[in-house]
């Protein structure tokens, strides 16, 4: 993920100075289309990075879930030998 964004950042820094290059405008134009762009990014960003945040989450639950299941179940078999061994 980390890649994908500094990609994005990346791409959004080429494309801001070709703009600036390609298309000139005054100087409050260009930087209110510069302000706006990092706007869009720091948006992008942030969306990316509470994507992340709840991918993480849903995979710690469902990774405490499987281990207290295991848990379960090897103390339900341990109880069983148990009851099978010794009576």
């Amino acid at each position: 993920m980390t890649g994908r964004v500094s990609s994005f950042v990346s791409g959004l820094a080429i494309g801001a100075g070709v703009a600036l290059l390609l298309a000139p405008k005054t100087g409050k134009a260009t930087r209110k289309a510069l302000c706006d762009s990092a706007t869009r990014s720091q948006d992008y960003v942030r969306r990316q990075a509470n994507d992340t945040a709840e991918a993480v989450r849903d995979t710690v639950e469902r990774t405490v879930n499987a281990a207290v299941a295991t848990v379960e179940g090897v103390n339900k078999a341990l109880d069983k030998g148990k009851a099978i061994f010794c009576g």
